[in-house]
């Protein structure tokens, strides 16, 4: 299975950080499904 993690740096190097900040704050955490971090993403 491909995770967010693997295709979205490529799609989207520029938020690269973003995205690593972003799965950093959830580890430990229940992590919201990648349909919630996607549009958060989105919206950036």
């Amino acid at each position: 299975m491909i995770s967010l993690r693997d295709i979205l740096p490529e799609m989207y190097p520029h938020c690269g950080t973003e995205l690593q900040f972003l799965a950093d704050q959830n580890q430990g955490e229940n992590p919201p499904p990648p349909e919630e971090v996607w549009d958060q993403l989105k919206q950036t």
